[in-house]
């Protein structure tokens, strides 16, 4: 099922400079994937930048748990709050 956001976003294509800028410093280098959270806050993209920052954050200095145990923790929590997905 394709992802389709119910907001307004910013198109990979927009001549806006600051979303470039935000698109390229996010986009996962191999995949050429923009995540999710980024693409939804995109119409804000100096605060988009931020809010990347800080997940990055957030996820690089847990320890104890492999990429793969947090996204699976992820989607349990999702479930459990009612996340359609």
């Amino acid at each position: 099922m394709p992802w389709k956001p119910w907001v307004e976003i910013e198109k990979r294509s927009s001549k806006n400079e600051d979303v470039q800028k935000l698109f390229d410093e996010v986009m996962d280098p191999e995949t050429k994937v923009i995540p999710d959270l980024c693409k939804l806050t995109s119409t804000t993209p100096i605060i988009s930048a931020h809010i990347n920052r800080l997940r990055d954050s957030i996820a690089e200095n847990k320890s104890g748990l492999s990429f793969k145990e947090k996204e699976i923790a992820a989607t349990i929590v999702a479930v459990l709050n009612g996340c359609v997905h």
